[in-house]
Parts: structure tokens; C-alpha cells; sequence
């Protein structure tokens, strides 16, 4: 990959906060597992978290971006990402509201399965 498309794929992973988003995803699935699986030795589950952290899982989103994206698709997010709108998406009341709602939906799917488990 191109170095120059490169770093302009980091920058707008951090304009996007992708990287961040990818990481709060992967801890908080992390400590879902934990929860679901207690009686595993937590070191188990830490040796799993590095085996696939977000920093690999980073490195293959950026090769499809690369293979799915021109250098110019790249720079027209870049520019989005740092116009008024763009910087919308970021908002942590956002961010925190559209993740409340996530989690109730995955509590209510949860609850679903085990009626149906039950039965």
C-alpha cells in the first residue's frame, strides 16, 4: 500500500474516530465474555483480547479501505469528517445515546433467547 494513502486513511480513522469506536467495541465485548463465560481463567480471556486486539483487527479494516477506496474517496471523508456536519457524527452525547440504545436492544434480544432457551 502506498504510504501516502496510508497515513490518509490513519487520519481519517482518527477524524472518524473509528479506531475508538473499534476499541470500545472490543473491550466491552471482552467483558461480555468475561461475564458469560465466569468460569474461565481470566488470563485465558486476556491471552484471546491479544491474540485478536483492535490494533490487528485496525490493520484489516485499512487494507479494505485501501482496496475499496481511492486516495481522493479518502480525502472527500478526510474533508467531510472536518466540516461542521462531519464533526456532528462525533458528538458524545450522540455516541452515548446511539450506544444506550444498542445495548438495550442486545439486553432485549438476550432476554428473548433465554425465554425461548427456557422453553
Amino acid at each position: 500500500m502506498d504510504k501516502r494513502k496510508l497515513y490518509q486513511i490513519e487520519i481519517l480513522f482518527k477524524l472518524s474516530d473509528e479506531y475508538r469506536s473499534y476499541k470500545e467495541l472490543f473491550n466491552r465485548y471482552i467483558g461480555l465474555l468475561h461475564q458469560k463465560y465466569f468460569d474461565i481463567n481470566y488470563d485465558k480471556i486476556i491471552e484471546i483480547k491479544n491474540r485478536y486486539n483492535v490494533d490487528k483487527f485496525t490493520k484489516e479494516v485499512v487494507n479494505i479501505y485501501d482496496k475499496h477506496f481511492t486516495e481522493e474517496d479518502i480525502k472527500i471523508m478526510i474533508d467531510f469528517f472536518q466540516s461542521d456536519t462531519g464533526k456532528k457524527l462525533k458528538d458524545p452525547l450522540l455516541r452515548e445515546t446511539t450506544s444506550k440504545l444498542s445495548e438495550s436492544w442486545l439486553r432485549k434480544i438476550d432476554s428473548e433467547l433465554l425465554k425461548i432457551n427456557e422453553k
